[in-house]
């Protein structure tokens, strides 16, 4: 057991790779184990300890667990704040993510500041075309869409994706995060035709690229149906939201964010065909419903 403590490289690529192929629970459970054991032997505030956490952070956020992730961050960051300095790497990656959980929280105006700040000075320490400068700046568009403004969200994501694309190629994951992205934000903004135009093509890609139950895939499909009810092809949407409801609860489970979020397109769907006995069914195990996708 010292030895992993010792070289703790190989452990933490494992997590990296469940992370990055969607299974975000299965990371939890990782990191879980190792972050105490980690520092009970090396102590609370070491460098390998720190990273045990923020991914346990990262995992939390992504498997849902969206304030234990916002809690875990910020405790990360100001021990990485003491230890390393502002303009560290780590330093900055723990800032960035702390935004993100914020993000998911609704917090936007405060992690709006927060990617401001560390898209300023990735920009100045690494350069704007860095991939972690290009992740900030997607980030900080989120940001910008959760507070309504979609205009500037959408001129900072289609500079992002020229970027992006030049920079790491069309199909990497990081493009097609920005592309649905930008997606979004046409939405927002009422260009519902070019939103779905992108929005099949990201998702044509990541199908294919990550696999059909990856959780950016089912993103990508409940933004695409959310499109087409806003289109008013109910029948597409249907189609399309019933089959992302079935992947989000095997692939996700009933109770996280993207589930609910698909279980609220389904409804509006069925409100506006009029099916309430469809929408009563969907409602009965589910609570807070309320809201219609925007």
């Amino acid at each position: 057991m010292a030895e992993l403590f010792d070289r703790p490289g190989p452990l933490i690529a494992s997590v990296r790779y469940l992370l990055r192929t969607g299974r975000a629970r299965e990371a939890v459970d990782v990191c879980a184990t190792f972050h105490p054991r980690c520092s009970g032997v090396q102590g609370a505030d070491h460098p390998d300890t720190l990273m045990w956490a923020h991914y346990l952070a990262r995992a939390s956020t992504m498997s849902g667990a969206c304030e234990e992730g916002r809690r875990l961050h910020e405790r990360v960051r100001q021990e990485r704040l003491r230890v390393l300095g502002e303009d560290h790497p780590d330093t900055l990656t723990s800032t960035h993510d702390l935004a993100n959980a914020l993000i998911a929280l609704g917090q936007c105006a405060k992690a709006r500041r927060l990617h401001n700040d560390t898209l300023r000075r990735r920009r100045r320490v690494l350069g704007e075309d860095h991939p972690d400068s290009l992740t900030s700046a997607n980030s900080l568009a989120n940001a910008l869409r959760g507070l309504g403004k979609q205009p500037e969200a959408r001129r900072l994501l289609e500079d992002t994706l020229e970027r992006r694309r030049r920079v790491l190629g069309g199909n990497h994951p990081d493009t097609l995060t920005t592309a649905g992205n930008l997606a979004n934000s046409l939405r927002g903004l009422g260009s519902l035709a070019e939103a779905r135009h992108l929005h099949e093509d990201v998702l044509g890609r990541r199908r294919r690229v990550l696999g059909e139950d990856h959780p950016a895939t089912i993103a990508s499909a409940h933004h695409l149906g959310v499109t087409l009810y806003r289109l008013q092809l109910h029948e597409d949407a249907e189609t399309l939201l019933k089959e992302t409801l079935e992947r989000c609860e095997r692939a996700l489970g009933g109770d996280h964010p993207s589930t609910v979020s698909t279980k609220k397109a389904l409804i509006s769907v069925f409100m506006a065909t009029n099916r309430r006995d469809e929408v009563d069914a969907l409602l009965a195990p589910t609570a807070s419903l309320e809201r219609p996708p925007r």
